[in-house]
């Protein structure tokens, strides 16, 4: 993603009165390019030089930026054998759909599976998306707090909703230039799903494949093995 792209979404005040319009019939928020604007394989050539494995984590260097963990926000048990991936965006509706829904599969997983959460902002078609994303790096370990009070106030994203949101989980400044150093691994995060070809926002991956079913608890729970167990744990 070009850094002079980011600058000026980020600094430049929009309604969302100004934003293009995305259809709500489709199960997702698809991504829309504007024109002239390079596509997100070209954005993420241009700023992603290196990346790694380590185990079972996925590391990337972005210029100008240090290495970042493209795993680092994990909800669940960390060793849990089996990983769903989300690319999100917090101003995405059916994102704020799903949050519920991922969350309550991973604490009924008994400790099979965990969640990564990826920032996937579609800053052409949600204009506080990024500074969302942003928002909630700069809350650090209250990352998930952050996470759930963004998805719970979708319509309230404005820089002093957020930091009232940070101020309510003790984080400290997370908009403006205090939330600008978290803008690589923002980058990173959406150069990864550029990577993995996607164009739209949830978008999940079980393992490393793509999910291409709803994002609904029984499904779900059916696709990743769970459902038996579970009801035997219900049954004793």
């Amino acid at each position: 993603m070009a850094s002079g792209m980011l600058t000026a979404i980020v600094t430049t005040a929009k309604t969302p009165a100004e934003a293009p319009l995305v259809s709500q019939t489709s199960p997702a928020c698809a991504a829309a390019t504007r024109a002239g604007s390079p596509a997100p394989d070209e954005r993420r050539s241009r700023d992603v030089t290196h990346r790694r494995g380590e185990g079972s984590r996925r590391f990337v260097c972005v210029s100008g930026a240090d290495e970042i963990d493209l795993d680092r926000h994990v909800y669940g048990v960390a060793t849990a054998p089996m990983t769903l991936v989300e690319y999100g965006d917090f101003e995405c509706p059916y994102c704020g759909a799903a949050a519920l829904v991922l969350r309550t599969l991973i604490d009924g997983s008994d400790g099979r599976v965990r969640l990564v959460f990826r920032h996937f902002p579609l800053f052409t078609v949600h204009p506080f998306a990024l500074t969302a994303a942003l928002a909630a790096e700069a809350s650090g370990e209250r990352f998930w707090a952050m996470h759930d009070l963004l998805f719970a106030h979708q319509h309230r994203l404005t820089d002093n909703d957020l930091n009232g949101y940070g101020q309510r989980i003790g984080a400290r400044e997370v908009v403006g230039e205090a939330a600008q150093r978290f803008r690589p691994a923002v980058e990173a995060d959406y150069a990864s799903g550029g990577d993995a070809g996607v164009r739209g926002t949830p978008t999940l991956f079980v393992d490393g494949r793509l999910y291409n079913g709803r994002v609904e608890l029984k499904e779900l729970r059916s696709t990743l093995g769970l459902s038996s167990r579970l009801r035997k744990s219900v049954g004793g």
